[in-house]
C-alpha cells in the first residue's frame, strides 16, 4: 500500500509539472504573441512618425509658397491701388496693332515703337528685350544684308 501511495504521489507530482509546464508553455506562446505584436506596433510608430515628418516639412514648404504669394498679392495690390498697374485695355490695343503692323522694312520704325511700348507696359528688363530680339533675329535668319531688327539697338 505504501508502495502504491507512492507511487500516487508521484503521478500526482509528475501531473503537476505537466500541469505546470502546460501553464508556462502556454505563457511563453501569449508572450510571443504580444512580442510579435510589440514589433508591428514599432514598425507602425515608426512609419507613422516618419509621415508625421514628411507632413510637417510639407506643411513649412506650403507656409513658405504662401508667405510669397502673399507677398506678390501685395505687391501687385499696391501696384492697382496707386494707378500704376498695367492697363490691360490699353495693352490689348498696342498689342493688337503690333501684331497687325506688316512686318517689313517701311513698317520697322512702328513696329520699334510699339515693341518699346509693349515693353514698358509689361516692365521688361533690358536682358528680357535682348533675349525677345534675338529670337526673332533666329526666326528672320532667311533676310541678307540689312536685318530690320538691328533698329533695336542689339548687336
Amino acid at each position: 500500500m505504501l508502495f502504491r501511495s507512492s507511487l500516487q504521489s508521484e503521478q500526482q507530482a509528475t501531473a503537476a509539472v505537466m500541469s505546470d509546464f502546460d501553464k508556462m508553455f502556454a505563457l511563453a506562446q501569449i508572450q510571443a504573441t504580444r512580442d510579435v505584436e510589440i514589433s508591428e506596433y514599432r514598425r507602425n510608430i515608426q512609419a507613422l512618425q516618419q509621415k508625421i515628418e514628411e507632413h510637417e516639412l510639407r506643411e513649412e514648404q506650403l507656409k513658405k509658397m504662401e508667405q510669397q504669394l502673399r507677398s506678390q498679392i501685395e505687391h501687385l495690390e499696391k501696384l492697382y491701388s496707386n494707378g500704376s498697374g498695367p492697363n490691360l485695355e490699353y495693352l490689348k490695343n498696342v498689342l493688337c496693332k503690333f501684331l497687325e503692323t506688316v512686318n517689313d522694312d517701311k513698317n520697322d520704325a512702328m513696329r520699334l515703337k510699339l515693341f518699346h511700348v509693349i515693353a514698358t507696359i509689361l516692365d521688361m528688363s533690358p536682358q528680357e528685350q535682348e533675349q525677345i530680339v534675338q529670337k526673332w533675329k533666329e526666326a528672320d535668319n532667311g533676310s541678307t544684308g540689312f536685318s530690320r531688327w538691328s533698329l533695336f539697338g542689339s548687336k
